[in-house]
C-alpha cells in the first residue's frame, strides 16, 4: 500500500479541518504521550477516503477513531449511505414508540 505524506501534510490537514472530524464535525484530540496514553484519550484517526488507495495526497481526512472502525473498507459514499439508512430507520421506530 502507497504511503506518500509526511507529517508536515498531515498535520497541515488536521488544522485546514479545524482540529474536527472530517464526517462527523466532532473535536478530535491526539495522546499528550505515548508513555501516558491515558492522560488525553485520542480521538483522530487518519482515514484513507478510498478504501482501494494508499495514503496519499488528496485521500485522506480525519476522523473519530470509533468512525474509523467502523467505516473500515467501505467507500466513503456507502458508509454515508448507511448511516442515512440506520438514522431514517430509528427515527421512524422513535415515532412509533
Amino acid at each position: 500500500m502507497e504511503f506518500a505524506i509526511t507529517i508536515e501534510y498531515g498535520w497541515e490537514l488536521f488544522l485546514l479541518q479545524n482540529r474536527t472530524c472530517a464526517l462527523s464535525g466532532e473535536i478530535l484530540s491526539f495522546a499528550r504521550s505515548m508513555k501516558k496514553p491515558y492522560s488525553l484519550k485520542q480521538t483522530a484517526s487518519l482515514d484513507r477516503i478510498d478504501s482501494n488507495l494508499g495514503y496519499i495526497h488528496g485521500n485522506v481526512q480525519w476522523v473519530h477513531k470509533e468512525l474509523n472502525v467502523m467505516k473500515m473498507d467501505a467507500s466513503q459514499e456507502d458508509f454515508i449511505e448507511w448511516c442515512r439508512k440506520i438514522a431514517h430507520y430509528q427515527s421512524a421506530l422513535n415515532q412509533i414508540c
